[in-house]
């Protein structure tokens, strides 16, 4: 099978097989800056997206609160001459968006902002965008430019250009978002850099793939665009039909830890988010069964969560969901799982508590997800 597999980073390493290799790169917690607004802001506030907006208002709801142990970003250049961009990886949402260099406020000056007038080849559209989160709208300009990563470049790629963000971006490190879910829920209304590469004929699937990487003080985690790299696969493939093309939506069965085993109806795969997140009828008994305090050096005592899909168990060991992190010299962990209330009940997130346990292939082509152990895994810590 043919595949162009592109992994955003620093370093560029190009295989016999035609597989073009850059690194995903990886922000944790600082324990000086990041951590006290953690600390301060449990428990985290989370909310789903509401499917209903997509046709309605033309509104996405994004979830930047709920990085627990870090989030990941990839290397992107706009403009010529080129400026550099760290964007979020996010399977939840479909578009790209960066700061505009006339955004003045807060959330927008200590982030690399897009300088359109020094960018040859800018197109400004009479379009404008609207994206809804938590904190506060962002707004702005829908834009065309050159869009360059991995050696390959995509001419007069539509994106948006923000003049207004939301007051969470001031608490996060990356300059905006690179969506890679379907174009039904984008709010520019333009096709994803993975739908753009697939119909210019530089991939030959419309697939990627996502590597978490588990080691410690290591920077191996991939975005794979075009299908997927077996090194980072210990066992098969299981495959599971996607069930709605907005986002990454698998049909659920149900999840048991232990005595307990509580249906499930839908499942979204979604990298933007961190934790286990869902309906609090599924994980409320759950999150509850745990103490208020975690005792760092006796997690192993807990029980597995296993999550099924179509009768496939997939395991988490109590190191895979608790989060351990290092706050004013003192070692704590926390639980990396979420509930809250639901208008349609029954539906959880898997973010990238499972998707580090599990290397994750996006099949759009074939319109399915895939499942393999992930390499290498090990216990993770902030």
């Amino acid at each position: 099978m043919k595949s162009i597999i592109l992994i955003l980073s620093f370093l560029c390493c190009v295989f016999s097989s035609k597989l073009i290799s850059l690194k995903l790169n990886e922000i944790k917690f600082d324990e000086k800056t990041d951590n006290q607004y953690f600390a301060s802001n449990m428990p985290l506030q989370h909310r789903l997206r509401h499917q209903q907006s997509f046709e309605q208002d033309n509104l996405t709801e994004i979830d930047l609160t709920d990085n627990y142990k870090s989030y990941y970003y990839v290397n992107l250049q706009i403009g010529s001459p080129p400026q550099n961009f760290k964007l979020s990886v996010d399977t939840g949402s479909s578009d790209l968006w960066v700061q505009s260099i006339d955004c003045k406020e807060s959330s927008c000056v200590k982030h690399q902002r897009f300088n359109y007038t020094a960018s040859n080849t800018f197109k400004k559209t009479d379009r404008n965008f609207s994206i809804h989160y938590l904190g506060g709208d962002v707004k702005g300009n829908v834009s065309q430019d050159k869009l360059t990563f991995g050696g390959f470049t995509i001419n007069d790629y539509c994106f948006g250009m923000a003049y207004q963000s939301s007051t969470l971006f001031q608490q996060v490190s990356f300059d905006g978002i690179l969506g890679l879910a379907f174009t039904s829920i984008s709010s520019i209304k333009s096709p994803t850099v993975i739908d753009m590469l697939y119909q210019e004929g530089k991939i030959s699937e419309n697939s990627f793939s996502i590597y978490l990487s588990s080691k410690q003080n290591t920077n191996e985690s991939e975005l794979i665009l075009g299908g997927f790299n077996p090194i980072y696969a210990e066992t098969e493939f299981k495959f599971y039909p996607i069930y709605k093309d907005y986002q990454y939506v698998l049909k659920g069965n149900y999840l048991k830890f232990n005595n307990l085993k509580i249906d499930v109806s839908t499942v979204i795969i979604d990298s933007g988010t961190s934790t286990i997140s869902g309906d609090e009828n599924i994980l409320g008994p759950i999150a509850q069964a745990f103490p208020s305090t975690i005792d760092c050096y006796n997690i192993t005592g807990f029980p597995s969560i296993f999550i099924n899909f179509d009768g496939d168990d997939y395991e988490l060991l109590p190191e895979d969901y608790i989060y351990s992190y290092t706050y004013k010299g003192v070692l704590n962990c926390r639980l990396g799982i979420k509930y809250f209330q639901l208008k349609n009940p029954g539906q959880i997130i898997l973010g990238d508590t499972f998707m580090r346990k599990y290397y994750t292939y996006f099949d759009k082509t074939n319109n399915r997800i895939g499942f393999a152990k992930a390499a290498q895994k090990q216990t993770v810590q902030i």
